[in-house]
């Protein structure tokens, strides 16, 4: 008969115990992630090229959007 008591007060501690669990929030590396995508751009298509309606991106744009795309993947990409 003494176990009843004991039984009737760990009940409700177990109950209690599994609502304590929560999932864990989606976490992102850094807001860049959320905020930036990968740039496109269009390249000349031969060094020095005439760009009358300028539709050619610089070679140092292109240099220069290429780095910034790769730190974009290595940061925000899934693998």
């Amino acid at each position: 008969m003494k176990r009843a008591p004991m039984f009737v007060m760990l009940v409700p501690v177990l109950l209690m115990s599994s609502a304590c669990g929560q999932r864990e929030a989606v976490r992102t590396v850094s807001d860049t992630c959320l905020t930036m995508k990968v740039v496109r751009y269009n390249p000349a298509p031969a060094p020095s090229a005439d760009d009358p309606g300028n539709q050619y991106d610089t070679d140092e744009t292109v240099k220069d959007l290429i780095e910034q795309n790769a730190a974009w993947r290595k940061l925000c990409e899934t693998r």
